[in-house]
C-alpha cells in the first residue's frame, strides 16, 4: 500500500497527515472538531486530504479530547484508582 494516514481529534481542529511511502512526501489537512459527532470531523479531514483510501495501508487515530476534559475540569466528576505508593511517586517526579 502506498499511503499511511494519521488523524488526531483536538479541541478545535481535527488534524490529518498523509505520508506517501513511495515518494516520502507528506501532506496536511484540517477540519473543525465536531464535539457532538467526532467522526464527522475525521471524515471531513480525510476528505480534505483526498488520499485514495484504496491505496492506504494504515490509518492511525488519536485524540486529546479526554485529556483536554481532564485538564480543563470539564465533563463528569471522575476518580482514579491506583496502587499503593503511586501518589508519592508522582509528587516526587514533579519536583
Amino acid at each position: 500500500m502506498r499511503y499511511a494516514i494519521a488523524v488526531d481529534i483536538g479541541g478545535t481542529f481535527v488534524d490529518a497527515i498523509e505520508f506517501d511511502q513511495h515518494t516520502g512526501d507528506d501532506r496536511l489537512a484540517k477540519a473543525p472538531t465536531t464535539p457532538g459527532s467526532p467522526a464527522t470531523g475525521v471524515i471531513e479531514a480525510l476528505a480534505a486530504l483526498g488520499t485514495p483510501l484504496a491505496e492506504t495501508g494504515v490509518i492511525v487515530h488519536g485524540t486529546t479530547l479526554g485529556l483536554n476534559a481532564v485538564l480543563e475540569r470539564k465533563g463528569a466528576r471522575t476518580g482514579i484508582l491506583t496502587n499503593e505508593g503511586f501518589s508519592r511517586s508522582v509528587r516526587e517526579s514533579a519536583r
